[in-house]
């Protein structure tokens, strides 16, 4: 077998890429159509300390839905119980310990924080929060959450 056909032999049991989505546009990046099925698929991000991306679970106090239609949806999480009830969750505040994001009130039966939609510049100012750790961007997330 020559070289050259057996690269292409190999070449073609190598998977294809996923095409990237690409927001407001019929087809994906490659050329390809896009499907209803594409369309309906949502991307979730979930965001730590730092602003960075983690997975869901642990360390995860923001939440970003990109649906396939385009639309988004923002979430963060608020408390809700005990004297913090209603405010948006303070990693390096004194009412947080390590893991209480999913810790279960077991009198109520109920998560301590859960996720609440918010708009995106509530959640931008949040992220910036998680990035910076200054005060100043939760307490201005919390006011826009009180006012809306």
């Amino acid at each position: 077998m020559s070289k050259k056909k057996l690269d292409e032999a190999q070449y073609k049991t190598v998977p294809a890429r996923k095409p990237v989505f690409v927001k407001d546009s019929p087809t994906f990046v490659d050329g390809s159509p896009k499907t209803r099925e594409d369309v309906r698929k949502s991307i979730d991000f979930y965001y730590g300390i730092g602003g960075h991306i983690v997975q869901e679970g642990a360390g995860a106090f923001a939440h970003k839905v990109e649906k396939g239609s385009g639309a988004k949806e923002y979430y963060v999480k608020f408390s809700t119980g005990g004297s913090n009830v209603g405010r948006m969750l303070n990693p390096w505040g004194p009412f947080y310990r390590d893991g209480d994001e999913l810790r279960v009130d077991r009198q109520r039966g109920r998560k301590a924080y859960e996720f609440q939609k918010v708009s995106e510049t509530i959640f931008e100012t949040y992220l910036k929060f998680l990035e910076t750790r200054s005060e100043r961007y939760i307490l201005q997330a919390e006011r826009e959450v009180g006012n809306g």
